[in-house]
């Protein structure tokens, strides 16, 4: 059954079912008003739905202490949405949460289905013929859930995190308390610097407008554009801040008409920048993709000025990273993430600063040795050409500096081992073009 008018009401009476669980009906009645903007932002419609998000959520209520207050909105969001998600059936296509999309999981790995067999390849191709287009519409409307409009404007708000014990206990209606106190350790320590971040306060004043007089109304418009003129905020303040003059303007608000409005945001689109100190927000950053929608309508030119910045700072942050980890990569390459970490030097590294790496490292056999087997592990499975037949010109590239190198005063042996590389990277570039579906 479905119901079309009056949700809020709806929402009120199965909190008022739980009147007598003292504890969970007032956190319940607490978040209220957030539980009816999240359902109501993702058009939830089916009340039995809801009942079984409130009946799944006083389990993970109940089993998370108070240390982990701070999580909670985090917890009832993930419940929520996976709740939604698995009465809709969108779950179905997956046999278990290894098979999960990255839009779910956020987890670094390799693609899903990942071929290492024939029988892997036989079911590899029936699933991109069957349910490509039904994959990639899940994980097209799964962004509305990690790339949240009402979440994002919440400056202590919501953060999507994907929680293993609470997605089996609402597909399979398993619970596991270790593994799930685990993982509310782990988020908490992400979750504290970013609640202990100074928002900005005009923004904040503008955000509830509702609340203000004229006077205040217009006090604080005109502190956060002298703000904005004077380089004194960030680029993620800059664009949160330009969604609300934008809005604003169009409500016929402000005391700025939209022209105005559109020729200071072109204007301080060309002035705004971002450097590599900004790297430890990098990750609220996931709303730009929200807030440049809306910039996107207003002004295509100032939006093409953000993007093209926005763009060229996390291709400096990759770069960066991936650097880091070439300079350390001895030291990690046979640990947990070696995958990734091999998978972030090869994406974000140029050919010849990791040759220069090899060759600082030739006589390191080990390493040679296990730098050979990431090569052979990530690019000799039957369907490499899939994912991998972009990199063909840098592998190709590789290769060649390294035949460029001169070897010849090394020790034989350990020519043997560069010999060993150069041959597998060769290896590599051929079962890529060899794989490749047409």
């Amino acid at each position: 059954m479905n119901f079309k008018s009056d949700i809020k009401s709806v929402i009120h009476s199965f909190i008022q079912a739980f009147n007598s669980e003292s504890l969970y009906f007032q956190h319940l009645c607490e978040h209220e008003e957030y539980i009816f903007a999240l359902i109501n932002s993702f058009e939830i419609r089916n009340f039995r739905t809801v009942k079984f998000f409130f009946e799944i959520y006083k389990v993970v209520f109940e089993n998370s202490s108070n240390v982990y207050k701070i999580l909670h909105k985090d917890l009832l969001y993930f419940t929520l949405i996976i709740s939604n998600e698995y009465r809709n059936g969108n779950f179905e296509m997956f046999a278990n949460a290894k098979q999960l999309p990255q839009i779910v999981t956020l987890e670094e790995k390799k693609p899903l289905l990942f071929i290492e067999s024939e029988s892997e390849l036989t079911e590899y191709k029936n699933i991109l013929q069957e349910d490509k287009e039904k994959l990639k519409k899940f994980i097209s409307e799964f962004e509305r859930y990690t790339f949240n409009h009402y979440t994002i404007f919440d400056h202590f708000g919501t953060s999507y995190n994907f929680i293993l014990p609470i997605y089996d206990l609402i597909t399979k209606g398993e619970w596991n308390q270790e593994n799930f106190e685990n993982r509310l350790k782990e988020l908490l320590k992400i979750k504290r610097p970013i609640i202990s971040e100074v928002p900005n306060e005009y923004i904040n004043q503008l955000a509830g407008f509702k609340d203000l007089n004229e006077k205040e109304f217009d006090d604080a418009t005109d502190r956060l554009i002298e703000q904005i003129r004077d380089g004194k905020v960030n680029f993620k303040d800059f664009c949160r801040a330009f969604n609300f003059l934008i809005y604003l303007s169009k409500e016929k608000i402000l005391k700025y008409g939209e022209e105005e409005v559109r020729d200071l945001l072109l204007k301080e689109s060309n002035k705004i920048f971002l450097s590599t100190s900004d790297q430890h927000n990098y990750f609220d950053f996931f709303r730009f993709g929200i807030e440049i929608i809306e910039i996107k309508k207003f002004s295509s030119k100032a939006a093409e000025i953000l993007e093209a910045k926005f763009n060229n700072f996390k291709l400096t942050l990759r770069a960066n990273l991936a650097i880091q980890k070439l300079g350390i990569l001895e030291e990690n390459i046979t640990d947990d993430n070696k995958f990734q970490t091999f998978r972030t030097i090869i994406e974000n590294c140029d050919s010849a600063a990791i040759v220069e790496k090899i060759s600082k490292e030739y006589t390191n056999r080990a390493f040679l040795a296990e730098f050979s087997s990431l090569f052979k592990d990530d690019y000799s499975t039957m369907n490499a050409g899939d994912f991998y037949f972009n990199e063909i010109p840098k592998l190709n590239e590789i290769k060649n500096l390294l035949l460029k190198r001169d070897w010849g005063k090394n020790d034989r042996l350990d020519i043997y081992f560069i010999t060993q590389l150069i041959e597998q990277i060769d290896s590599s570039i051929e079962n890529i073009k060899n794989t490749k579906s047409v």
